[in-house]
């Protein structure tokens, strides 16, 4: 794997960065859905920085092969056995299920598996998008303390004016 280019893809809609100067590294990615290579050995070095580390298990920056998920370490190596992963990549249409068609049971379930920043970027995607299903509102006010109704109510009242 050593001279394999590895991609990563940007699930935040703002600028993410990674600038490690004693790797010769730095990358940008300008918009949500954006890939970038970077070589899987440089790579492997990278993560132990903090910031890479961060972005990389809160899942600002996927990556979609298992293998290099489970070398770095970033996945168990019994992922492909147990089917159980360590992150999940939201899509815009896994978020709008999410507030939308879930079962509020299977939510409650399914938010205590996302991690902190998915969990504010699924805020972030109910507001912009005004889903503002009560109870799934409440449970991610819990975790976030955002509260997303008062929020939409405060976008349209802007608008008007």
């Amino acid at each position: 794997m050593e001279n394999k280019q590895v991609f990563l893809t940007s699930t935040s809609k703002a600028y993410v960065v990674i600038d490690i100067p004693d790797l010769h590294l730095k990358r940008l990615w300008e918009k949500k859905g954006a890939k970038k290579p970077i070589a899987f050995d440089i790579l492997q070095q990278a993560i132990y920085d903090p910031s890479v580390e961060y972005l990389l298990n809160q899942g600002i920056l996927v990556i979609d092969d298992m293998d290099v998920k489970i070398a770095l370490g970033l996945e168990a190596e019994d992922v492909k056995e147990t089917g159980k992963v360590n992150l999940i990549a939201l899509s815009d249409s896994d978020m709008e299920r999410y507030m939308t068609v879930m079962p509020i049971y299977e939510f409650k379930e399914k938010i205590k598996e996302l991690k902190k920043e998915q969990i504010f970027a699924l805020t972030d995607y109910a507001i912009e998008h005004e889903l503002t299903n009560m109870e799934k509102c409440d449970i991610l006010k819990g975790y976030t303390e955002i509260d997303i109704i008062r929020a939409v109510q405060l976008n349209r009242d802007n608008e008007g004016e």
